[in-house]
């Protein structure tokens, strides 16, 4: 995905201005900035989901090894959504099991009789794998707790199998537990070569587990470069975040990044 001179924002009201970037596979980037900074904005643009101003483009890849560019806002849903995945911040509690929920992330490839196949079954099982929720797949969804529905939407996209993956701050209602376990799934989806792309208020897990940062501020996006070189520009975190990180190389820490006023 590549973002040219990209404007987005309301009438009347403009909320980010993104001269370029771009997001490659098999890499993890997280957009941080402050409350109102244009992180959920920009993402549901990048998901098709808002108009935007300049250019947002997918290159698709082919199993034999081809590529093709689109234009996000010229792409029909359904071929959208073979190419993104998008998980809101708001997640609803339909009145069905997560099975039937994860499976609902297979519309884009089913066919025109609309009953999932035996291939679609299989990428819903897989999900579950990656995800570790088998376990709830009889459940409500009603029923389940602000972890458990993170995890059941973020099994349903997976399923969807998109290239990309945009996840808007996928960690915010989950315990200490369920944020171990979402570390872990984007692990296994960077190392399938997915890309993606995450909101996060939390600098020291975002430093951690970043291959970059872009970093939003005042209306623009303000830098874009590794965790390692962002942790020695603190001044510039700070005014972007309100506090920076300093690395510590303490085995006893989850993340091996810590606060600094």
């Amino acid at each position: 995905m590549k973002l040219a001179n990209v404007t987005i924002g309301y009438p009347g009201r403009r909320v980010l201005t993104v001269p370029e970037l771009d997001f490659g596979p098999g890499e993890v980037t997280f957009l941080l900035g402050r409350n109102g900074s244009g992180k959920s904005t920009l993402l549901k643009s990048m998901a098709g989901i808002l108009p935007y101003g300049g250019s947002i483009r997918l290159t698709e890849i082919s199993t034999d090894g081809g590529s093709k560019a689109s234009e996000v806002r010229d792409l029909p849903h359904r071929e959208r959504a073979r190419i993104v995945g998008y998980l809101p911040q708001m997640l609803a509690a339909p009145d069905m099991d997560v099975e039937t929920l994860v499976l609902h992330g297979r519309f884009a490839r089913l066919s025109f009789l609309g009953t999932p196949s035996a291939e679609d079954r299989r990428a819903a099982e897989q999900a579950f794998d990656i995800t570790g929720t088998a376990d709830l797949r009889n459940r409500s969804v009603k029923s389940l707790s602000g972890g458990e529905r993170q995890l059941s939407y973020l099994t349903m996209i997976i399923a969807q199998d998109p290239q990309v993956f945009l996840l808007d701050e996928p960690m915010s209602s989950m315990d200490i537990a369920h944020q171990i376990r979402i570390v872990e799934i984007l692990r296994k989806l960077k190392d399938r070569g997915k890309t993606l792309v995450v909101t996060s208020h939390d600098l020291p897990q975002s430093f951690a587990l970043a291959d970059r940062i872009a970093l939003l501020s005042g209306e623009k996006l303000c830098r874009v470069d590794t965790p390692a070189a962002l942790c020695g520009q603190e001044d510039l975190v700070r005014q972007c975040m309100g506090a920076a990180v300093r690395y510590e190389a303490d085995p006893g820490l989850l993340y091996p990044y810590v606060l600094v006023k």
